[in-house]
């Protein structure tokens, strides 16, 4: 069903409110049907328990309950995914010239299943933050569509002092690499594609790897040749695993990828994956990694206890 979906969107098989509809139907009942069946499991692991203490359970009435709990979950979650937060993180660093505010962004997902709505409140969020640096942590483009460039120019019209900074991360690639790089592009953002740039006003550096690149060997001399111990460097890095070989060449890593698992009880699954799967973690006395639960939606437009997020990153001069 998915792959059928993606087929269909990636050669331009139907009309695109044809696409639109029929994804937003099958994915959303690809949600419930994850939702209903991890309910059941927990149901019969709960009957198995009352099994072995000789109770009995009213399984007809149960069943009902649990159906409905999947209906409310999945309403829930759809407004959940609608409701995207602050998340504030704070940092000191004596390497600044001065306090920054750094917004960054995981996971938009700009595809069939994307909701205009949304999107012009994401960006009317960012208008209200007004950060210096404004950063995309992969995975901004997600399919071809018709209708990409109107989302392209919300982004393309939000002016960000010292610039917009953009890494490819995996749905990139299924998208195609060469569209997805003009689509980044046309919104305004500077592409680095295993590169650095240096903003010496802020006495900052930012890295970014590509995701299909982003092996431990090439990362690795990536941050040595770009590093520069007199200023703050960021590293961005699509997926949230860490090189223990590059703590010395990075303050902070940011990462994105995991969406928080998304949909509870993949969260608890993710976590079994990634070490680090959401939010801040300290990695040595001079380095840490922020992974983002993301701001969209993969698949199934919901979200359950993976609340959406904007990241606001306040780095504070000591």
């Amino acid at each position: 069903m998915v792959f059928g979906i993606y087929f269909i969107n990636r050669n331009y098989l139907a009309n695109e409110k044809i696409i639109r509809f029929f994804a937003f139907i099958c994915y959303s009942y690809l949600g419930f049907v994850f939702l209903l069946f991890s309910f059941v499991l927990f149901y019969d692991l709960i009957s198995g328990i009352f099994n072995y203490l000789h109770l009995n359970l009213p399984y007809n009435k149960v069943f009902v309950y649990v159906l409905l709990f999947a209906i409310l979950i999945f309403i829930y979650g759809y407004f959940e995914a609608n409701n995207i937060s602050i998340k504030h993180i704070y940092i000191n660093s004596s390497k600044l010239n001065r306090d920054i505010k750094i917004v960054y962004l995981s996971d938009i997902h700009l595809g069939i299943t994307s909701l205009k709505g949304r999107v012009r409140k994401l960006i009317k969020q960012l208008k209200m933050i007004n950060p210096d640096v404004l950063i995309l942590g992969g995975d901004f483009v997600d399919g071809r569509h018709d209708n990409i460039n109107e989302y392209i120019n919300y982004f393309k019209n939000i002016n960000i002092k010292y610039g917009k900074y953009a890494i490819l991360g995996n749905h990139e690639y299924y998208a195609g690499r060469n569209y997805s790089e003009k689509i980044i592009k046309k919104a305004g953002f500077i592409l680095l594609n295993n590169e650095s740039i240096v903003m010496r006003d802020l006495n900052l550096c930012i890295t970014g790897i590509e995701d299909i690149d982003s092996d431990q060997a090439k990362e690795l001399n990536l941050l040595r040749n770009n590093h520069n111990n007199k200023f703050f460097n960021i590293y961005v890095k699509h997926r949230p695993v860490v090189n223990p070989n590059a703590l010395d060449y990075f303050d902070l890593q940011l990462s994105g990828h995991t969406h928080n698992g998304q949909i509870f009880p993949f969260g608890i699954l993710i976590k079994l994956f990634y070490k680090y799967s959401s939010g801040l973690y300290s990695l040595n006395d001079n380095s840490f990694i922020y992974v983002s639960n993301g701001v969209f939606t993969w698949g199934p437009p919901i979200r359950a206890l993976a609340k959406p997020e904007i990241s606001l990153m306040t780095i504070y001069k000591k």
